[in-house]
């Protein structure tokens, strides 16, 4: 399988993600675990294989000195995204790291 442009750059980030479950079920969502000891200055972008942009988030620490950002499966309007694959990026300022889900039915 071809590697996509949007992956590739989404991909440039040195660390990965922690996701669970991936697959998800559509509607109930997925935790995203960045290691990042600085939560609140880092947000997680969220964009589908065409590199738009589903959902901008917010993480807070887990207590264990990680970042965990909980996505319900949304866009930024509120609705159900549509099953496929969605690229993760965090960024801190410091930390850049990256991860992807699959979003199901």
């Amino acid at each position: 399988m071809a590697t996509s442009a949007v992956e590739n750059e989404v991909f440039a980030a040195t660390g990965r993600l922690r996701v669970f479950p991936s697959p998800a079920q559509i509607g109930a969502g997925c935790r995203i675990q960045a290691a990042s000891s600085r939560a609140e200055q880092g947000k997680l972008l969220v964009c589908d294989v065409r590199g738009r942009t589903g959902r901008l988030l917010r993480a807070s620490p887990d207590g264990d000195g990680a970042a965990v950002v909980a996505w319900d499966g949304r866009d930024q309007q509120g609705r159900d995204v549509p099953s496929g694959v969605y690229f993760l990026k965090w960024d801190d300022g410091r930390v850049q790291a990256a991860g992807k889900v699959v979003i199901v039915q």
